[in-house]
């Protein structure tokens, strides 16, 4: 304040970096000092930048200075804002988590987020994935620090959390080292479980309007344990929404309906068993305008067991990418309406979270391709041409892996859960089966102790198929003879099952999993020659001889 000429100096430089000096202004018009906060108010106002719109309004009806009010409704004006900074700040949230260019260009994007502190600037670094997050987080909370009671300010705060949580573990599973942030993440996630069922609602419903299947998912998870009612957001995500998201809400509503003694839906029973069957092995993202060739891949890679997702625009490509959290392979068009082929993939190896993604062109021009170099790692003109993803496919294994596994095991618990109520759990049962056919121990075992409760005599083969099979762990051959001896007990089965579980009985397995066939053929429905034959087959007489 006491050197003019200084300030001046300073205002016409940061005028002339213009764009990229917007972010670490808007954070300084927190600083204590008045005359500080007013020249910071005049330069976004002659950068004129919309970003700044918001704030400025906030601070010109806030702040305790004349001179600061003044400059700060100027600005706000220069930058196009007027009205309600609560409306304005809420939209620049969802602005910032959806990455519009708007307020997100190429050349608007920093490797740095500003915080103010102890009277200064302080540059905190942060992956490009979630620079996004970072703004549309601290625009929620400016919204909500005006408006407390702002529900939609809770809920975008929400959501970014449970974003930047989900874009971290993503990049960890690429390799990358995240931990310091993914605890800070943690941290964040805190905020989800104090915004309450209601702003996770609200979170829930947004993410299902924008078809943001992956964020969706991870709130509904969430939602689910907090939630002690059926809400709007979960009945939308579970008609509505993709299908993790669909899944999550079914999850969510069936522990409700347990907990509450209150029936869930069909619909909720059917998404239980799709997730509980569901096995995302490979997914892929297709960046195409060529809507023909892209129909044809992806009905070509769904028959090789590839979940597909097509954008017909670039700028639909790359909302994408912020949105998929992992993939195994994408697949850029040489004819891509918006923006070009080239710019999109520059922007796949400017993101972290892709940067090692393996990319494919599609395109029948030899020269196109060889002139992209090593930023693709081959080319194909259309469907014919996938054989060339196999080994990729084979390679890689990604997070949405792991958590379609985890939400298969949750979905065979909630089975189970409702099946124990008594609930009619049938639309369930191809899913089931599906879940015990050579998964893992984690989602087999669930699945089995659903399947012993509302198991069928259709459902005994598959069962059997697990307790006979010596290769598996002792864990899941134990949960298969506990299931078919549920099974056996509320149903007359054929002999032969019987006579399949005193196989295991009188076999070589470890006598844990021979208690649990004795105690299968216990509970089964057997005539007495039956049990006869299994109490001869069991004979042990204790002593000793010389």
């Amino acid at each position: 304040e006491s050197d003019p000429d200084r300030v001046r100096d300073a205002m016409l430089a940061l005028q002339s970096i213009s764009s990229r000096a917007v972010q670490p202004l808007i954070t300084a018009l927190a600083s204590e000092t008045a005359y500080q906060r007013r020249t910071d108010a005049k330069t976004l106002g002659i950068i004129g930048d919309p970003r700044a719109g918001a704030s400025l309004l906030a601070l010109a009806s806030t702040d305790s200075d004349d001179g600061v009010r003044s400059a700060a409704a100027t600005g706000a004006a220069n930058c196009g804002a007027s009205g309600d900074a609560v409306a304005l700040f809420l939209q620049l949230g969802d602005d910032y988590h959806h990455r519009r260019a708007n307020v997100l260009r190429d050349l608007d994007y920093s490797d740095v987020v500003w915080d103010w502190d102890g009277g200064k600037l302080v540059a905190r670094a942060v992956p490009r994935s979630v620079y996004n997050n970072e703004l549309a987080k601290d625009a929620f909370y400016s919204a909500l620090g005006l408006a407390p009671d702002s529900m939609d300010a809770a809920a975008g705060i929400a959501r970014e959390s449970v974003d930047i949580q989900g874009k971290l573990a993503a990049l960890e599973s690429a390799g990358q080292d995240v931990s310091e942030m993914s605890d800070a993440a943690a941290e964040g996630m805190l905020a989800v479980l104090a915004a309450g069922p209601d702003a996770l609602d609200r979170a829930l419903q947004m993410s299902v309007a924008s078809g943001d299947s992956a964020t969706g998912a991870r709130i509904a998870e969430q939602l689910g344990h907090l939630a002690t009612r059926p809400t709007d957001g979960l009945q939308a995500a579970l008609v509505g929404g993709g299908a993790s998201m669909a899944g999550e809400a079914a999850v969510a509503l069936a522990h409700i309906a347990v907990s509450t003694n209150t029936s869930a839906s069909t619909e909720v029973v059917n998404q239980l068993g799709k997730a509980a069957g569901r096995r995302v092995v490979k997914v892929a993202l297709i960046i195409d305008g060529d809507a023909q060739r892209a129909t044809d891949l992806v009905a070509a890679l769904d028959g090789q067991g590839v979940l597909a997702q097509h954008a017909g625009t670039g700028a639909q490509g790359l909302l994408a990418l912020g949105q998929l959290s992992g993939g195994d392979v994408l697949l850029v068009g040489d004819d891509v309406p918006d923006i070009t082929t080239d710019a999109v993939v520059a922007r796949i190896r400017q993101n972290p979270a892709y940067d090692a993604t393996p990319t494919f062109l599609l395109t029948a021009d030899e020269d196109l391709a060889e002139a992209y170099g090593d930023r693709i790692q081959g080319s194909f003109a259309g469907a014919d041409g996938i054989d060339a993803l196999q080994e990729v496919f084979d390679a890689r294994l990604d997070d949405n892996r792991a958590r379609a596994d985890a939400l298969a095991a949750r979905a065979a618990m909630a089975i189970s859960a409702l099946a124990a109520t008594g609930a009619d759990v049938n639309l369930a049962m191809d899913g089931l089966m599906a879940a015990i056919d050579g998964r893992r121990d984690g989602i087999a075992i669930p699945a089995l102790a659903a399947l012993g409760k509302a198991g069928t005599a259709g459902s005994v083969d598959g069962i059997l198929a697990v307790l006979n099979n010596g290769d598996a762990s002792d864990e899941v051959r134990i949960a298969a003879a506990n299931a078919v001896g549920a099974i056996g007990g509320r149903l007359d089965l054929a002999e032969a099952v019987s006579n399949s579980v005193r196989d295991v009985l009188n076999g070589d397995g470890s006598l844990p999993l021979k208690s649990a066939a004795a105690a299968a053929l216990g509970r089964m429905n057997l005539g007495s020659a039956a049990r006869a034959g299994v109490l001869q087959g069991v004979r042990v007489d204790i002593g000793s001889s010389e």
